[in-house]
């Protein structure tokens, strides 16, 4: 299932700008893994960083409840006024529920942290002051047929696109790009 798992992902047609790269993942955490790198478009956010690894191990480790684990990290900017928000955190981790849920990706034993990260600059950087929101986190895909990892890249997809702070819809076909 793995194997066939992999052909989709390669194959997936992403939308809105998102340009991603797929490279072997770490073998250490399951016996099949890959890991996918993308960019946004940077008309949205040219510093957003993100990558989501799919790991598989057919032994359907306790912690998993299944035998696919997808892990998910998301880094990016905002405002010094959006990152004072109290609220940031909840918005954050409500950016993967909602783009699993409205994507139709089914998945289960969500976990992660939702981090704001404020960095001044000293020195000959004492002009410099960032903002970001970092997201890591994990789930269990319910992966019953080939092309059920679908919803979950959609999902990363939207993700990505609310972290970036993007215009988007994904309720109709756009022109799509092959992995590279």
């Amino acid at each position: 299932m793995f194997t066939r798992t992999f052909e989709v992902v390669s194959a997936f047609e992403w939308e809105h700008g998102i340009q991603a790269r797929i490279y072997p993942g770490p073998t250490q955490l399951a016996p099949f893994a890959f890991t996918l790198e993308a960019d946004v478009d940077e008309r949205y956010s040219p510093d957003l960083s993100a990558r989501l690894l799919v790991l598989h191990d057919p032994a359907e480790p306790e912690a998993w409840s299944g035998a696919f684990r997808c892990v998910a990290y998301v880094n990016a900017p905002v405002d010094s006024e959006t990152a004072n928000d109290p609220l940031l955190l909840e918005v954050g981790w409500s950016w993967l529920t909602e783009a699993l849920d409205s994507c139709q990706a089914e998945y289960t034993e969500p976990s992660g942290t939702v981090t704001t990260i404020t960095g001044r600059g000293f020195g000959c950087k004492s002009h410099e002051f960032t903002c970001e929101i970092e997201l890591r986190a994990s789930w269990t895909p319910l992966i019953r047929g080939e092309l059920d990892i679908e919803a979950h890249l959609r999902a990363w997809e939207e993700l990505l696109l609310l972290a970036a702070g993007a215009p988007h819809a994904l309720t109709g076909p756009s022109a799509g790009t092959r992995l590279q």
